[in-house]
Order: C-alpha cells, then sequence, then structure tokens
C-alpha cells in the first residue's frame, strides 16, 4: 500500500511532518481542525513538501528522519536545495551522534529516546508563568515540595508500559506536540522528565501521572498494549550506489533512515550522513578492513538494534554482502535477521554514461589478487577476451598493483582489434567525475586508478559521438537468405581459427572444409605444397579439366562456377571401357577409371575423394613418368590402406597437392578443395 511523507507550513511558520496513506483526505482532515493538535492550533496550514513510497511503513520511517532535521535542513528539503542537506547534518563521528541513556526497553529507547533517573515522585501541578515566556500563563510540572502549592497529588506508583508505534493510528509528529497537547511548558516529554524528576519511561506514563484526556491522549491511551518482547537483531548491507546522492535508491535511503549503527569505510559516510537519524553511531574503517567490517557488524548485533554495513554501488558485486554472511553463517548462536538492499552498481552507472555499451553479452572482472590468485584471474580475462564479451573492469590498477592492467590490455589485444573502444570513467556521478574514450591501442594505463571502472566493448562497439554503442547482435537482423547464412557461418569460422601459418589461400580452403563438415580438426589435417590453391585458381579460371575417382566429387563441384569458367568435371568410373579394364587387371573400377582418364588428359587436376586405390595408382604413375598433372587432391576417406595413399602422395615433391590427412577426408571434403580453388581471390578472410 502507499504511502506519503509530507511537510505542512503552519499559520505561526512553524513546520509539520507527518505521513499517510491518503494524503489528500489526510490534508483535508488537517484543515477542518481533525488533524494533530499541533495543527489544529495552528490553522490555515498549506502543503509545501511531500514525498510518495510504495509502502506505509517507508513513508513512517521516513517522516521519524524528517522529524528530527532543523528547521533550516526542513527548508533546504523544500526548497528542493538537495545539495545542501550534507552541510546541514551533524559532522562524520566514529562515535553516537547523540547518546541518551535510558533504563527502558530497546523498544522506547529506539522510538522515544527517554531519560529515566529512578521511582516515581509525587507530581504536583501548579498554575505559574512559564521559565521562557515573557507573558501568559501555562501549566508546568514540578516536585512536590513544602513551597507548592499541591493540587493533585499522584500518592500512586507509575507503572510500566508500552506504546509499539504502529499502533498508533495517527502518527505523532513529535514528542513536543504532546507536550503541547497538554498545555506543558516543554519541548520534548523528555525535558519534562528531567526538570520535573519524573521516573517515567513512556509517554502514556505521562498521560496517566498527569491526567492527560484531551483527544490525542485519549487515542494513545487506546493504542496501549501489552509489553512485547524487544524485535530481534537486524542486519542490513546496503549498497549506496557509485556516490551521486540521486542514485541512492529510495529503499536504501528507508533503510539507513532506521539504523541504529552504520559501518563502513570511512570515505562512504559523506555520501549518506545526510540520511541517518540524529542519534545514529557511525563507525568508519579503512578501505582494506572489509572482513574487519564484516566480523564488527555481526558482532554488534544485538535484540532491538539495526546495523547497517553500507558499500558503494551494488553490496553484492565485489562488496560486503558476501562477507558478512560468510561470517554470520558461522555464528549459529546469533539470531540474525539479514537482508541486502540492492544498489546501482558503478558499471550500470558507468553505462548509463556511456549511452548503449552493454547491448549484448558483459561480464565485470576484478584485477585485485588480494582475495583471488593471479592465475584464476588471467583465465577469466582469457575467456572474456576469446568470448568477445563487453568487459568492465573492478579495481583495474592501484600504486602496488600497476602490471595487472597492463597484462589484460597485452591479452586482449592477442584477440580483438586495436580499434575496439575503451572508456576510462573516473568517479562516475560524483562532482569530479571525468569519462575517457579511446582504443584498445591507444589505452594509457597510467591514467587508471582505484576510483576509475575501464568498460572495454566487444568487436561490434562501436564510438558514436561521446558515446558507445554495442548492437543488440552481431548483425542488424538474423541472416535468413542463403548467402548470408553462408557469410555469417564462414566469418564464425575465420573468428575460431587457430593457425596462424596458413597463407590466406590456404585459410580459405580450410574454412570450406570446416563449414562442409562442421569439424574444426580439418584445420590441422590440412596439408599443401607449392602454392597448390592460389595455382589451381590460375588453372581453373582459365577452362581447366577436373577428373574426380568417383561421382559424389563430380557433384560437389558447384556448377555455377564450372559453367561460369566452362570447366569439364569428368569422373570415369562408370566408363564401359574402365569397367572391362577393372575386370581384366582384376582391380577396383576407381583405379580403372583413372588409369583410364590419365591416358587422356594427363595434364588435368586430378581430385581423389574416396579411394586410395585410386590414389595409389595416380602416384604410381606420376612417379613413371608417364603424366603431369597440374595437381592432385588427396582425401580419400576409411581404414584400408588410406593413411598409405597419402604419404605416399606426401612423398612426391614435384606436383603440387592438398592432402587431409589421417583417415579423415571424403568426397564432400574434396570437392570443398576445387570450390576454395574457384573462389579465394574472391574472398577477404
Amino acid at each position: 500500500m502507499k504511502g506519503y511523507m509530507y511537510l505542512l507550513e503552519c499559520a505561526d511558520g512553524s513546520y509539520y511532518t507527518g505521513s499517510t496513506k491518503n494524503l489528500e483526505l489526510r490534508l483535508q482532515q488537517h484543515q477542518n481542525g481533525e488533524g494533530a493538535n499541533h495543527t489544529k492550533k495552528h490553522l490555515p496550514v498549506k502543503l509545501v513538501y511531500f514525498e510518495e513510497f510504495d509502502r506505509i511503513d517507508t513513508a513512517f520511517n521516513r517522516e521519524k528522519q524528517v522529524q528530527g532535521w532543523s528547521r533550516a535542513k526542513k527548508e533546504a528539503l523544500i526548497n528542493h536545495e538537495f545539495n545542501k542537506l550534507p552541510e546541514l547534518s551533524r559532522n562524520y563521528t566514529e562515535y553516537p551522534r547523540n547518546a541518551v541513556a535510558s533504563t527502558g526497553s530497546a523498544t522506547e529507547r529506539t522510538h522515544t529516546n527517554l531519560a529515566s533517573t529512578g521511582s516515581a515522585n509525587e507530581v504536583a501541578h501548579t498554575n505559574s508563568a512559564s521559565a521562557g515566556s515573557a507573558t501568559g500563563q501555562t501549566n508546568t510540572i514540578s516536585t512536590g515540595s513544602a513551597s507548592d502549592n499541591l493540587i493533585l497529588p499522584i500518592t500512586k506508583p507509575i507503572s510500566s508500559i508500552t506504546i509499539p508505534f504502529s499502533s498508533v493510528v495517527d502518527p505523532i509528529s513529535s514528542l513536543a506536540e504532546l507536550a503541547e497537547a497538554n498545555s506543558f511548558s516543554s519541548n520534548t516529554v523528555a525535558e519534562l522528565v528531567e526538570a520535573n524528576s519524573v521516573s517515567s519511561n513512556t509517554v502514556a506514563e505521562l498521560a496517566e501521572a498527569n491526567s492527560v484526556v484531551d483527544s490525542m491522549a485519549d487515542s494513545l491511551y487506546g493504542a496501549v498494549a501489552e509489553p512485547v518482547e524487544a524485535i530481534e537483531a537486524k542486519l542490513s548491507v546496503v549498497g549506496i550506489g557509485p556516490g551521486g546522492q540521486e542514485y541512492i535508491l529510495p529503499f536504501a535511503q528507508s533503510v539507513l533512515a532506521d539504523a541504529d549503527v552504520v559501518i563502513g569505510y570511512h570515505y562512504y559516510f559523506q555520501f549518506i550522513e545526510h540520511l541517518l537519524k540524529e542519534n545514529c553511531e557511525c563507525i568508519g574503517k579503512e578501505l582494506t578492513e572489509e572482513e574487519a567490517r564484516a566480523v564488527l557488524a555481526v558482532n554488534r548485533c544485538e535484540k532491538g538494534k539495526h546495523v547497517v554495513v553500507i558499500s558503494s554501488g551494488d553490496a553484492g558485486i565485489y562488496a560486503m554482502a558476501s562477507l558478512v554472511y560468510q561470517y554470520a553463517s558461522t555464528q549459529t548462536d546469533k539470531d540474525i535477521d539479514l537482508q541486502t538492499i540492492p544498489g546501482i552498481s558503478a558499471f550500470i552507472a558507468s553505462a548509463g554514461k556511456l549511452g548503449a555499451p552493454l547491448g549484448h553479452d558483459f561480464c565485470c572482472i576484478s584485477l585485485s589478487d588480494l582475495m583471488t590468485p593471479w592465475t584464476t584471474i588471467e583465465k577469466r580475462i582469457h575467456a572474456a577476451a576469446t568470448g568477445d564479451f563487453v568487459t568492465s573492469l573492478y579495481n583495474p590498477r592501484s600504486k602496488k598493483r600497476f602490471w595487472q592492467l597492463n597484462r589484460l590490455k597485452e591479452i586482449f589485444l592477442k584477440h580483438r582489434s586495436p580499434t575496439t573502444p575503451v572508456a576510462i570513467i573516473r568517479q562516475v556521478t560524483r562532482p569530479e567525475e571525468h569519462i575517457t574514450i579511446t582504443t584498445l591501442g591507444e589505452f594509457d594505463t597510467e591514467i587508471v586508478d582505484m576510483f576509475s571502472l575501464v568498460m572495454i566493448g566487444n568487436s561490434q562497439t562501436y564510438q558514436f559521438k561521446n558515446f558507445l554503442v554495442t548492437p543488440r547482435g552481431y548483425l542488424a537482423r538474423k541472416p535468413h537468405t542463403g548467402q548470408e547464412i553462408q557469410d555469417e557461418s564462414f566469418r564464425q569460422i575465420a573468428e575460431s581459427l587457430q593457425r596462424t601459418d596458413l597463407p590466406t589461400a590456404d585459410k580459405w580452403a580450410v574454412m570450406r572444409c570446416v563449414h562442409t563438415t562442421a569439424d574444426f580438426e580439418y584445420e590441422n589435417l590440412y596439408l599443401s605444397s607449392n602454392n597448390a590453391i592460389e595455382k589451381w585458381n590460375d588453372y581453373l579460371i582459365n577452362g581447366g579439366t577436373i577428373i574426380t575417382d568417383v561421382t559424389m566429387v563430380q557433384s560437389g563441384i558447384t556448377k555455377e562456377f564450372t559453367s561460369k569458367y566452362q570447366n569439364q568435371v569428368l569422373c570415369y568410373l562408370n566408363d564401359p571401357e574402365a569397367t572391362a579394364l577393372a575386370q581384366s587387371e582384376n582391380i577396383t573400377r576407381s583405379q580403372a577409371g583413372i588409369r583410364l582418364a590419365l591416358t587422356k588428359h594427363p595434364n588435368a587436376l586430378y581430385v581423389v575423394g574416396n579411394a586410395p586405390t585410386a590414389l595409389f595408382e595416380l602416384c604410381e604413375q606420376i612417379l613413371d613418368e608417364k603424366c603431369k598433372p597440374v595437381g592432385v587432391v588427396g582425401a580419400p576417406v576409411g581404414f584400408v590402406n588410406v593413411v598409405e595413399s597419402k604419404l605416399k602422395l606426401q612423398a612426391i615433391t614435384s606436383i603440387p597437392y592438398v592432402i587431409i590427412r589421417e583417415r579423415k577426408g571424403g568426397s564432400n571434403v574434396a570437392a570443398s578443395i576445387v570450390n576454395a580453388a574457384f573462389t579465394f581471390e574472391t574472398v577477404i578472410v
């Protein structure tokens, strides 16, 4: 249910702070004199400021926080001068900003901060002039001494009564209102107690002791409940954002407003001190004391106390949440209500400043090796670089850790273009904020420090004005035409190849083999000699003849290419003459077909993708100098004599060849190599 915190300016110039579920109705009640006693006595009132919350309890917490502010601070809030709020707060200290002694319960201390000195005294009512007033009559409380005019002696002891705030129907703007409602000459009930030595722990006791019967006392009395146990210990880990006040989430603000103890790196208190209540204890630690902060926070937890640990950015990202939860899990004797309040992380805030750098997959890596071995960090750097992630770097560089960022740059340059955009965002959202956009190749690591976040784009990231843009996908849309699908497939294959010793023509042939088989092992099985692909390209585009051992290879050679260049692609496997030769010589038809072809086309390009017997025949004819082919593709597949036939071809140095080593190969692979020879000059790889 929604809630509102609001400020009213009363006719006497004072401010009234309240909270409600229905702002319009509540304002009408105040104007009609049906609201709080303070506003009823100082009509008319006008609304000068309000805040809306998703929950009424959050609005109530905000009300309690603002009530404790000075008039100047409230006016800064009303005038939206938020930059003045920190300077109007109390100065940071490692000690409680307002220590108030109390013998009441933890609940009473949290909500009333009343001083109590001992047992009840008899209380007298007398009419006299207020010490702080020049004129007028008012009621004051004094101790029952002989010189007093005793009007209403109290002889029975005052019982101990607790009033839970959750049961009060109309939130009390301040204890001062109760005093005023009952015509006490005092600004707070605590002052009345101290001035008159009344031993009282709750507002209800004062009401009973002084026979307060006005409407506010009645409503309070109606809400009196039996004494309850103090709430359990509560521990919150709160992300306070990267530093800018507007980046602290409302949920985090409401939790901070309820804190009794706040623990954190001392530098961070400047960003949140104005959100804390007046008696909150602030404990600052050094940057390297993360574990000590976690231990201290858990150990400080006790019933009725709300301990908060603050982290910049988001508390769960390289921050305090994991340390606090880890230590809390070892303290099984403590019953702690744990919660983590998210915050806007530095890399998210930086991304907002840069426009749209996180449009695709991204990762964050901390370069601090204080808690993680560098060997592990380097593995993650390699993974990010090869995986083409947009990469945000936390803890990138310090005085003692200066070489790690240089090592990361070295690794990334092995896998990314030197033109890859890089942004250095220093003191993001803070007054000192500064953004530098450069490239991976020009990246000067010396300008980076612990207040910086470094963001490295992926292969698609580009600079637009002062922004970085990472497209949502690697293409404007998914490929759907045959050519688009083929082009995208070759792009992905090229990115995945590992060999650096292959000439462009051979790399293209390997890509065609992988594209056909989806098997990257062909990158290492591929072997060529004498610039075979380049020489064959010249031969083929000039109409050269191709001989294959089987019809499957013949079918796999792209008809578009052979039609364009008027190539003959011949296979004599099923030629009647080859069939007769195979029977008469007791050889395979593949071998017979190659023998027949050599008599007709001794200088053709021969392509073997199936039969090792055909490759053996070809090698024998070449060694006997009965032919001199323009080249041989040796890619038979299988087990018997396959490896041996390829090794025999490899030993012939006079003929350009391409061999698929070991047992792999096949008609489709052999045809792919020929198609590569047709096209390599038209393709950039």
